[in-house]
């Protein structure tokens, strides 16, 4: 077996995916999350210019409307652009994906919010736990912080990693994988950057939180069914889906939320402050009967590791899976050996001799019905009957018609 026949496989989605998941899960250097940060960066300072107090509310949900229109445009003229110049559509997805999916970035602020939790030192569990969350940190107590960044893990883990994957391998299935997964990467980053539990994003934030919603559920969903696979995670998977609260902004979070609370016996949910709002926002408590602490977030932190790795094998079976079965039309055909092409065979067709039958002294004219070109004697009597020249007469030269 040679790289030939391998190659197709190693460029296949699937390989794609888990080389990606690789990289920003276990290299050293921090690759995952750049792209997040700065989409963000730039769609809020946008919103600062489009989201003024002194628009009126059809002033607000049009330039929110344009916004996501005119980032639509952009994204795919963008991606065009990049098929056409890219040496490999294989690199390009891959190079995207490292960008996109983030893996470490809310996993390392988890992790130092328990280790400060766990020495005790909460006003510094609270700075920690700050930059992955929106809500409002300073009037937390310690059961407050440990909820706050268990719940973090959990929704993060499905919003930035699960969501990217998950459409770029049903993209996939329409040979435009990573085209699905940059629209949704952009729908979650600029849902989360005008989040409407903010304050002055009650009317601009609208559009965006319906589109969070639309690029998350199912991606949730899936995260939820994973469970499936751990230890008693079948009857945290019906307890939780029995249990969970459709008051929830996002029905979908609510279940995932249920059932992660039901596979550690953790209460989830409840009431919160989000930052420079005085409201208070009472979501229903979801999962267990005991309130987390410094353990859970550890707790929770190894379970999304564990099910963010395996939801990635699964994914890459079923798409996989899908494209052996011709599911997506031409797009969605298995990779073949090159060697199993054949180069197009050429026909080559001789041109007629015409030169040959001018010296002879004769004359060509072409017959209809594509018979060919037949031969006939100077000054036949078919011809002087019918008052036709021929188009090459005598030895002498051309007679044109």
């Amino acid at each position: 077996m040679t790289f030939e026949d391998i190659q197709p496989y190693l460029e296949s989605p699937g390989a794609v995916l888990l080389a990606a998941y690789l990289t920003v899960s276990l290299v050293s250097f921090r690759t995952g999350g750049h792209g997040r940060r700065f989409t963000e960066l730039a769609a809020k300072a946008i919103g600062r210019k489009l989201n003024r107090p002194g628009h009126s509310s059809s002033q607000l949900k049009v330039s929110a409307a344009m916004l996501i229109i005119i980032t639509v445009v952009l994204a795919v003229v963008a991606l065009a652009a990049l098929h056409v110049i890219a040496p490999d559509d294989a690199l390009l997805d891959y190079l995207i994906l490292i960008l996109i999916i983030d893996v470490r970035g809310t996993m390392k602020a988890a992790a130092r919010t328990e280790a400060a939790l766990r020495a005790g030192k909460l006003d510094e569990a609270r700075a920690e736990v700050r930059p992955i969350l929106l809500r409002e940190t300073g009037r937390l107590s310690e059961m407050g912080v440990a909820k706050a960044c268990s719940e973090s893990v959990i929704l993060t883990t499905g919003e930035l990693t699960v969501a990217p994957a998950f459409w770029y391998m049903f993209g996939s299935i329409f040979g435009a994988g990573i085209d699905f997964a940059v629209i949704a990467f952009l729908f979650i980053v600029m849902g989360r950057a005008f989040n409407q539990k903010l304050p002055g994003n009650a009317v601009f934030g609208r559009y965006f939180g319906a589109l969070l919603r639309g690029a998350v559920s199912m991606p949730e969903l899936f995260l939820t069914l994973s469970v499936l696979m751990m230890k008693n995670g079948a009857s945290a998977v019906k307890n939780g889906l029995m249990s969970a609260r459709t008051a929830h902004p996002c029905p979908s979070t609510g279940v995932l939320l249920s059932v992660m609370g039901r596979t550690l016996d953790c209460r989830l949910g409840g009431p919160r402050f989000y930052e420079g709002s005085s409201d208070v926002y009472r979501f229903p408590a979801a999962g267990g009967y005991n309130n987390p602490d410094a353990a859970y977030i550890g707790m929770y932190r190894r379970k999304m590791m564990i099910l963010t790795a395996s939801m990635a094998v699964i994914l890459c079976l079923i798409t996989e899976s899908a494209l052996l079965l011709g599911i997506g039309g031409d797009s969605g055909k298995a990779p073949q050996k090159r060697s199993d092409y054949d180069p197009p065979k050429v026909i080559t067709i001789p041109a007629p001799d015409y030169e040959s039958e001018i010296n002879r002294g004769g004359s060509i004219v072409p017959e209809s019905g594509n018979k060919g070109v037949e031969e006939k004697k100077n000054g036949s009597k078919d011809e002087k009957k019918a008052g036709s020249s021929p188009v090459f007469s005598g030895a002498d030269g051309f007679n044109p018609v």
